[in-house]
């Protein structure tokens, strides 16, 4: 979903909101919008006028910036602050294409044997999606409720280098005493293909036996789907198989919307046009 800002012509949007209050502020013309009664937060899709000399474009902005709004007028503070920048969202494009390959395994019967390159390049995608959707959360959260929000960050250590783990065990806890279970689905799964992404993104090449791993996570994510040829090949024909793709597809679909459990706000992956979920 997105929302296009521009600074000269106001906002072009395709949505289920009604365009009201159109004020002349000299050589601008910035239009808001107003809620519909009965709607939670927007679900917003925009189309881009070609003539437009500078399109800026952010998505995801939510409830927020309408609910910001409506309590302020002409514009929020907040709100002129969105106006002047923009960030596109990487997040479900990720996953897209890490559920096409998945899917692509499927299509060609690829449950064992020649998965290796596939679903390596699934497990990337998934780390990169749910580094993408943590970042992409923080940002939107900082720039709207900066004064709020910014303590708090600087507080639980989110304002310089962490680990992605740490990043989604401490971002909760912005919003109250509540977190994950680190032990506990599906955050357990998730540190298992963090870690399964560490080792293909530093490949160490080593000749190994048969029954040799990487790690010992590596070794437990048997628990997790069915490895093929166990004990009979490498372990990377052993561990990257269809079954862990979906395995890393469904450990997306499942520590999102428990996320949102303890955050709140709207989530993307399930709500307007939710990602597919794993074949």
């Amino acid at each position: 979903m997105w929302i296009c800002l521009d600074g000269h012509s106001g906002v072009s949007v395709v949505s289920r909101f009604s365009m009201s209050n159109t004020i002349e502020d000299g050589r601008k013309t910035r239009t808001h919008h107003k809620r519909r009664e009965g709607l939670w937060h927007p679900e917003i899709q925009s189309t881009p006028k070609p003539s437009l000399p500078w399109p800026v474009w952010a998505r995801r902005i939510g409830a927020g910036i309408m609910d910001s709004m409506e309590r302020e007028s002409p514009l929020s503070q907040d709100f002129k602050q969105v106006e002047a920048k923009g960030m596109a969202g990487l997040s479900g494009g990720f996953y897209a294409v890490a559920h096409q390959l998945t899917l692509h395994m499927l299509e060609m019967g690829l449950r064992e044997g020649g998965t290796c390159k596939y679903t390596a390049a699934v497990v990337t995608l998934l780390h990169a999606c749910l580094e993408a959707y943590i970042n992409e959360f923080l940002a939107f959260n900082r720039q709207l409720n900066p004064k709020e929000i910014e303590p708090k960050v600087i507080e639980l250590g989110l304002n310089g280098r962490v680990s992605l783990e740490d990043k989604w065990y401490r971002t909760p806890l912005l919003f109250g005493g509540i977190t994950f279970e680190k032990g506990a689905e599906p955050f357990q799964s998730f540190r298992l293909l963090i870690s399964l992404r560490n080792v293909l993104g530093h490949y160490d090449a080593k000749f190994r036996t048969k029954t040799e791993f990487p790690s010992k996570k590596v070794a437990s994510l048997r628990a997790k789907f069915p490895f093929s040829y166990p004990g009979a090949a490498d372990w990377t024909s052993q561990v990257l198989n269809y079954e862990c793709a979906r395995w890393g597809c469904r450990t997306v679909k499942a520590l999102i919307p428990k996320f949102h459990e303890f955050v709140k706000g709207i989530d993307f992956s399930s709500t307007g046009r939710p990602w597919a979920e794993p074949p």
